[in-house]
């Protein structure tokens, strides 16, 4: 649900932020790797814009985003990353990446809350 591609449509993008929930994209580029983000705030800049919704997402995609590697395959530490960069940086989500810059998982706000017990 978090990824979608470089060459995506901005409408496609919509779709898919509407099916997660979390406001929250993963772009990837060659071989699903992951190149950058996007958010439901971004897409609303760019429909401001007054940009087709049959453009393509490459030219507005976030390549400036946090992310969290998975070191000696350790996902709790990872995640416990994660969760204290949402913490910190007050944001929706941190991708979880491997060695390869391919999605392991999301952490999203919802997991910090969850984690503060709210």
């Amino acid at each position: 649900h978090y990824l979608i591609t470089q060459h995506a449509t901005i409408s496609d993008a919509i779709q898919k932020i509407l099916i997660n929930r979390n406001r929250f994209l993963c772009v990837t580029g060659q071989e699903e790797t992951i190149i950058g983000c996007l958010t439901e705030g971004d897409l609303l800049r760019i429909l401001a814009k007054e940009v087709s919704i049959y453009e393509s997402i490459e030219n507005y995609v976030n390549l400036s985003f946090r992310s969290v590697y998975v070191a000696n395959n350790d996902l709790l530490a990872a995640t416990k990353n994660a969760l204290e960069l949402i913490r910190d940086h007050r944001l929706l989500a941190v991708p979880v990446i491997d060695s390869y810059g391919k999605l392991i998982r999301v952490v999203t706000m919802m997991d910090y809350l969850d984690e503060l017990g709210v």
